[in-house]
């Protein structure tokens, strides 16, 4: 059984974190970001949306916005596979998902906490320690 980033011990010790520091702030902006976008900065926005309350779609949407971004890397690794280990296009374009945010990926996501942690808000409160009150404090800072 794969937990990855909500699941596993790191990824929920890098969410904890996350939020942390998000509830320390005082003023201003925050600019979070990892290699790609997708996974660990992918979900952390994912999760953050949802407790700001946006829909499942634009959640979805929002996390799909990281692929025009990624496409010149993906271009350019595909480019490196081919002519550093000699694969053909269509071998090198078999890594086209470690390039992309696909809409599964946040779904596994999701079908983890709802399986392994018997949903979403029980999650927030026994594994990132986001009680009702400091998801309320999130929306007071990051919502209009």
């Amino acid at each position: 059984m794969r937990l990855g980033i909500v699941g596993a011990p790191e990824g929920i010790r890098g969410l904890r974190r996350f939020f942390e520091i998000l509830l320390q702030q005082s003023a201003g902006s925050v600019l979070w970001h990892c290699t790609q976008g997708k996974d660990r900065t992918g979900v952390a926005a994912a999760v953050l949306e949802r407790i700001l309350g946006c829909d499942a779609r634009t959640v979805e949407q929002d996390y799909l916005q990281t692929n025009p971004c990624l496409k010149t890397e993906e271009e350019d690794t595909e480019d490196w596979l081919e002519k550093t280990l000699h694969l053909n296009s269509h071998a090198a374009g078999k890594f086209s998902f470690l390039f992309e945010a696909r809409p599964q990926f946040l779904q596994a996501a999701w079908d983890c906490i709802d399986r392994e942690f018997g949903g979403f808000d029980s999650w927030l409160q026994n594994q990132l320690g986001l009680t009702e009150d400091r998801q309320n404090q999130l929306r007071a800072m990051y919502t209009c």
